[in-house]
């Protein structure tokens, strides 16, 4: 699900960490249009029905998001009591990231930073090669994965290896 937010560019753990607010969908398949039009379709094609994203906040500066989805729509239980609940998870979430060496966080599984390393290569490699922004460089590879329903990573590393050339014109 954060895969296919950043391939669409849209989505709640992206809000969450742009605005710093918690970010609650209890039902993605009766969500406003207009919220996601992108990722509420494509969210709805996998089991996910309701998402909250939490910003992990170090005072006013949001370092990541804490993201869950549940299976079936509806309301989070009652409050205050769900939303303690989801703070204290996501300072301890911060606290361990905070006091993690880094060449901890750079093995196993990639790291939180190095998995999209392709992404930025393959944007910087075709905002060259298009001379064109970085901004409007990184939708050619979004929209190409999102059109070809592929990961945003394997369309990085078809640009990377020269197996795939996105044309300045399409």
């Amino acid at each position: 699900m954060e895969d296919l937010q950043y391939t669409l560019g849209e989505g709640p753990t992206l809000d969450a960490g742009r605005t710093g607010q918690t970010v609650t969908e209890s039902d993605l398949s009766t969500a406003p249009a207009t919220r996601w039009p992108l990722f509420t379709p494509a969210a709805c094609d996998t089991p996910a029905r309701a998402v909250i994203a939490h910003p992990l906040l170090l005072g006013v500066v949001t370092t990541g998001v804490l993201t869950g989805y549940r299976t079936t729509p509806g309301p989070l239980p009652p409050a205050p009591r769900q939303h303690q609940d989801i703070t204290r998870i996501a300072r301890i979430a911060l606290d361990l990231l905070l006091h993690t060496p880094p060449h901890a966080l750079t093995t196993g599984m990639g790291g939180p930073d190095l998995h999209r390393a392709g992404v930025h290569q393959a944007v910087g490699i075709l905002s060259v090669r298009l001379a064109i922004s970085i901004d409007d460089t990184l939708l050619r590879p979004r929209a190409h994965a999102w059109r070809h329903d592929q990961a945003l990573p394997d369309v990085a590393r078809a640009v990377i290896t020269g197996r795939l050339r996105l044309d300045p014109h399409t």
